[in-house]
């Protein structure tokens, strides 16, 4: 199914890019999902948490961490 209508990025593409190590919104951009109309993220973000093992706050923690790098 996809998720990210903007890229076309399916159920499938984005449970790879986390299974490859993106842990937040902001790092799944780099495999090209997400960051363009916002509509996705929340989906996005439920899904890392189900990879996540159930930790609803694993995008946010990566998601600060990242903005505080840039």
């Amino acid at each position: 199914m996809i998720v990210c209508v903007c890229r076309g990025a399916s159920d499938r593409d984005i449970r790879a890019a986390i299974e490859g190590g993106a842990k937040c919104v902001d790092t799944l951009e780099v495999h090209g999902i997400g960051g363009d109309c916002g509509g996705c993220h929340d989906t996005l973000r439920e899904m890392i948490s189900e990879c996540a093992g159930g930790d609803s706050d694993a995008c946010r923690t990566c998601c600060r961490a990242v903005a505080k790098s840039a």
